[in-house]
C-alpha cells in the first residue's frame, strides 16, 4: 500500500539530485534531501539513495566533498527514532512473521 509514495519520493529525489548536479542550486539540494527523507519514512529499504548520493559526491574528490557527502546522509536520521523505538528496522507487529 505505501509502495507508490515511496517510489514517488524515491523517483524525486533522483531527479533533483541530478538538478542538482547539472546547476548546484541549493533548492534542488534541499528539496532532494527532503523527498529522501520521505522516502526512507515511508519505506525503509530506500536506505540507499541517500547513501548513492554520498558515494557519488566523496569518490571524485574526498578531501573537497566530505562536508556535502556527509550532508546527504542526513535524511538517513529520520529512521533513527524507529529503529530506537521498534528495536530494528521492522516493526514488532510482524516480527513473528519472520520467525
Amino acid at each position: 500500500m505505501s509502495e507508490q509514495p515511496a517510489l514517488c519520493f524515491g523517483l524525486l529525489s533522483i531527479f533533483l539530485y541530478l538538478k542538482y548536479l547539472r546547476n548546484h542550486k541549493s533548492l534542488h539540494f534541499i528539496l532532494g534531501i527532503v523527498s529522501a527523507a520521505l522516502a526512507i519514512l515511508t519505506r525503509q529499504y530506500f536506505l540507499f539513495l541517500p547513501v548513492a548520493f554520498a558515494l557519488n559526491e566523496f569518490i571524485p574528490s574526498p578531501r573537497r566533498n566530505l562536508p556535502k557527502a556527509l550532508l546527504f546522509l542526513i535524511p538517513i536520521l529520520a529512521i533513527v527514532p524507529f529503529v530506537l523505538i521498534w528495536r530494528g528496522l521492522t516493526p514488532p507487529a510482524i516480527r513473528w512473521i519472520r520467525t
